[in-house]
């Protein structure tokens, strides 16, 4: 194999949009004001928007898995597809860090009631928070084009998918300026390089801000005389 020459992949890595704070609020606010029955995954979306999970962990959650009483979502199976585009359901999430809890907050407490009232009407045998009309896995393709489709419709936004609210998710952390391996562990990565390299962007107000720091201190710090600079 020492002569094998690995080939050079030649498809294009489209960088991942998010959603700005002021989309957020307009999806999240639209979501917020339909009925189960307008739109069947909206918690799904919901949950993803306020928590950064991704859309098999959110497709996988039971009843089980939510602590009303301590405020927290345990996250340990996936919903996935298989060799022959089965849906299944994993035992385990994407990799050993998604196993973690991520703390329910208020914005989502109203809508994962809501969704265990429905589940236990449904009355699933695996006790599942989402299924589809038939009572089976949801596709996460299926919810993947429902997202697609009020997003272009209701807002004219594209290129943004039910990942791209993981993403979105993050991209507030980061904003808040929280610490990078708080961000890790919620997100669930194995390390701090792929929660910062693959799924948290940086809004150009925090950049303007954060840069206004450094040219404070180079104000402060370095002998020029700005008001003799001419442009």
């Amino acid at each position: 194999m020492a002569d094998i020459i690995k080939p050079k992949s030649k498809i294009v890595n489209k960088p991942l949009k998010a959603l700005t704070i002021e989309e957020q609020e307009y999806m999240a606010k639209y979501l917020m004001s339909l009925s189960l029955k307008k739109c069947r995954y909206k918690n799904v979306f919901l949950i993803q928007m306020f928590t950064g999970m991704r859309i098999g962990e959110v497709l996988a959650l039971k009843i089980t898995d939510i602590d009303l009483a301590h405020n927290i979502i345990n996250v340990e199976h996936t919903i996935s597809v298989d060799a022959e585009e089965k849906t299944i359901m994993k035992d385990t999430p994407k990799s050993f860090n998604g196993m973690r809890e991520i703390p329910l907050t208020i914005y989502l407490k109203p809508y994962i009631i809501e969704q265990m009232n429905i589940a236990k009407i449904n009355n699933h045998k695996e006790n599942l928070l989402f299924v589809n009309r038939n009572g089976g896995y949801v596709d996460h393709r299926i919810a993947n084009r429902i997202l697609k489709k009020i997003l272009i419709n209701e807002f004219n936004i594209k290129d943004i998918s039910t990942h791209s609210l993981r993403h979105t998710f993050g991209t507030r952390c980061a904003e808040c300026d929280i610490k990078e391996v708080a961000i890790q562990r919620i997100m669930g990565h194995s390390s701090i390089n792929a929660t910062l390299d693959n799924y948290v962007d940086v809004s150009e107000k925090l950049k303007e801000s954060e840069l206004e720091k450094v040219y404070s201190y180079f104000k402060e710090n370095m002998n020029i005389d700005y008001e003799d600079i001419v442009f």
